[in-house]
């Protein structure tokens, strides 16, 4: 469904698989992303993506993900925690982005540019891209 690019369908299904059994951190990250990003829920997305950081506090994917769920709450020290540890475990392009993010939400435009270039130079996936060039012109004349 994911790579059908059916991600209200995707998320229902991850959600369904994360009641099922909610010890598998795969499907609790699956469900807290596409919670967050397709349906703008925070709050299981938070449940689930904590839960994932438990049971693999060393996962740099679901601390991406924790890190994103708590910009979105507004969380933003904690957010910029948890995306420094997923950068410096694995700096992927998603994790810069959001990173960045986080850095302009705190009011370091410096700081997102830097992340944001960063992303841009970690190969990212070309939907991924052009999210980082949508952000990048958001704050382009800051």
């Amino acid at each position: 469904l994911y790579g059908r690019g059916d991600l209200a369908a995707a998320c229902d299904a991850f959600v369904r698989s994360v009641e099922l059994n909610n010890g598998n951190p795969a499907s609790l990250n699956n469900a807290a992303y596409l919670l967050v990003t397709e349906k703008g829920e925070t709050g299981k997305s938070f449940e689930y993506a904590t839960k994932a950081v438990s049971l693999a506090p060393q996962n740099p994917d679901y601390l991406d993900t924790l890190g994103l769920v708590l910009l979105k709450l507004n969380r933003l020290a904690e957010a910029e925690a948890a995306l420094a540890k997923s950068v410096a475990a694995a700096p992927t392009a998603s994790a810069r982005l959001h990173l960045g993010q986080v850095k302009h939400a705190r009011g370091d435009v410096a700081a997102a540019r830097d992340a944001l270039a960063r992303a841009n130079a970690a190969s990212p996936s070309p939907d991924l891209k052009k999210e980082i060039d949508a952000f990048a012109a958001t704050i382009a004349d800051k």
